[in-house]
């Protein structure tokens, strides 16, 4: 076999560079010892949608997004002049104008024993991150809901024996003032009880009585104490599924969250407005956070209201329990937690939408019952 020439080689090995970079399946980039970016493959273009010549030099920092550009030019200078390798996240602009989260390693490079250069490879992480964050977030409250579970149990055991001693008192005495006494007393500590059942609810340990619902009579049946709960300077809307599948949950929680989160949507409306509540059949794919129900059937309700709203980082802590933006002593914290709980424990998820000025939507998903499920409680007896 005849040895190709040097020209030979040289075109040999240009094309197989360039095959190599162009199908990596990481976007590459490479610098000249002036800092200036000088070549990049072409799976970098084809992710920001730019030709070489718009990225070369400080073009590409363009697509970087401005919360991030002082601390990446910043990670970008300090290894370039210390001549070490660097790896850092950052937010770049993708062609279709939506930001992605960016691993990017960079490393120096010699030729002949001389500093010439940077070469780095990106890939797009956004996917790596958000599984993460679930992962985290869901490590999170379910510590916080094993601690809950456990202190409300305790609870439990005193309000039981408080409630029995207060009973037992009022049943002794004639006294209307003292009788007066005890049944304030025996109020509050229902309202304890009440609250006891919210933090059961969260950490998903309240016994439920799961049957098939039909959500819209469910909703139908409480128009009266919506009403009264709302007030007068806010309209109350709803808006029943057609053919709605029935439910699978236990109609008094159910109420209660239908219910916690009207009164949520009154408080973000303190001088009126509409809320609307619907029902609707839904069929959920793969949960994108740890709120969000499995995938299947679900009956979904809507609580939407015309409020306030809620910036992205109150959004983001809502579902934790105690975390309320009231002032002290009009909220305990446990109300959407509750609604999370109740939603979990019957095998379905929350979801929850807020613009800030414009309003909320919170909607629970419960599963749909089977048609022997439903078919069983239709034929029990009443």
């Amino acid at each position: 076999m005849t040895a190709p020439t040097d020209d030979g080689s040289a075109e040999q090995g240009e094309r197989f560079f360039k095959e190599l970079a162009d199908n990596a399946p990481v976007m590459i980039w490479r610098s000249a010892p002036d800092k200036l970016c000088d070549w990049f493959n072409q799976p970098w273009l084809d992710f920001v949608g730019r030709t070489m010549e718009q990225e070369l030099g400080n073009g590409w920092a363009e697509g970087v997004h401005a919360d991030d550009f002082d601390r990446c030019l910043e990670t970008y200078v300090r290894a370039f002049e210390a001549r070490e390798k660097f790896t850092m996240i950052y937010r770049l602009r993708r062609h279709d104008g939506v930001f992605r989260y960016i691993l990017d390693n960079g490393a120096p490079f010699y030729r002949g024993g001389a500093f010439a250069g940077y070469f780095g490879s990106c890939i797009d992480v956004t996917e790596q991150r958000a599984t993460e964050e679930q992962l985290r977030q869901a490590q999170k409250l379910e510590t916080v809901g094993q601690l809950t579970a456990g202190v409300a149990h305790d609870f439990n055991n005193l309000l039981t024996a408080i409630l029995a001693s207060l009973e037992l008192l009022e049943a002794r005495t004639a006294d209307e003032s003292v009788r007066r006494l005890l049944r304030n007393a025996m109020r509050s500590a229902r309202r304890g009880a009440t609250l006891n059942e919210q933090l059961l609810a969260f950490a998903r340990k309240q016994p439920l009585l799961a049957k098939a619902l039909d959500l819209n009579a469910v909703v139908s049946g409480m128009d009266a104490l919506l009403r009264s709960s709302i007030g007068a300077s806010i309209r109350v809307e709803t808006v029943q599924g057609a053919d709605l599948w029935p439910a699978l949950a236990d109609q008094t929680q159910i109420e209660l969250v239908i219910l916690n989160l009207a009164i949520n949507a009154r408080d973000a409306m303190p001088v009126g407005g509409r809320i609307v509540i619907e029902t609707r059949n839904v069929t959920r794919g793969a949960p994108e956070s740890p709120e969000e129900p499995p995938p299947g059937d679900h009956v979904a309700i809507s609580v939407s209201d015309t409020g306030t709203g809620m910036s992205e980082e109150v959004r983001r802590k809502v579902f934790e329990p105690f975390f309320t933006t009231k002032q002290p002593g009009k909220g305990s914290g446990l109300g959407l937690s509750m609604v999370f709980g109740v939603a979990r424990q019957a095998g379905g998820g929350v979801t929850l939408a807020s613009t800030p000025g414009e309003g909320t939507n919170v909607t629970v998903y419960v599963p749909r019952a089977r048609a022997d499920a439903a078919r069983a409680d239709e034929t029990a007896p009443r």
